[in-house]
């Protein structure tokens, strides 16, 4: 097993060639068709997680949405009131 220079940084990476071709071509067919019968199945669970596997990959993830208000004030009036009380 290869060993870690000292002060470099990160690991080697994918292996070169791998299976990837293969991958790219299991998961167009076979996988694509295991994926739709999990997510049609009533295991709510399963179905669950292959619904969230084909959203994730399918149309991508949705941003995360953070909500920084206090009683519908926004941050800035909040800062500028704190300033304010200073």
């Amino acid at each position: 097993m290869a060993r870690f220079k000292k002060g470099a940084r990160g690991g080697p990476g994918r292996p070169k060639g791998g299976n990837v071709e293969w991958c790219r071509e299991f998961a167009e067919g076979e996988g694509k068709k295991i994926l739709l019968k999990w997510a049609r199945s009533t295991n709510a669970k399963a179905s669950m997680s292959a619904v969230t596997l084909i959203y994730a990959y399918g149309i991508g993830k949705p941003t995360e949405h953070h909500d920084i208000t206090s009683n519908g004030r926004t941050l800035q009036e909040i800062i500028t009131e704190s300033q304010h009380e200073s």
